[in-house]
């Protein structure tokens, strides 16, 4: 198979430098996996969580890119969405979200 000529033209990436580092991830509070503290957390320590989490998303602003880790949900966790897809049912619109199976 030959390369297409308008792949030498227009196929061409810059090389860009990795940088890998160890962090500590967390899950946000919507996501499946904080749900317990949901249950163990007071009202006062939850709403620390909270302020906890966003300041800890706003120290580095850069686009992140993990091998491993909870991710940082940018439009709510996508754990259902991803689940439900998974599963054959729909989620473009509503219809996927209230699909009995």
């Amino acid at each position: 198979m030959e390369i297409p000529a308008s792949l030498h033209e227009h196929g061409n990436i810059d090389s860009a430098a990795l940088q890998f580092e160890n962090e500590v991830t967390l899950p946000s509070w919507d996501s499946p996996y904080s749900m317990f503290l949901q249950e163990i957390l007071n009202e006062e320590e939850a709403d620390s969580y909270r302020d906890f989490e966003y300041e800890w998303m706003e120290v580095d602003a850069r686009a992140t890119h993990r091998i491993d880790g909870y991710p940082d949900a940018i439009q709510g966790d996508m754990y259902l969405e991803c689940q439900l897809v998974t599963n054959g049912l729909y989620c473009g619109d509503s219809t996927g979200y209230s699909n009995p199976l």
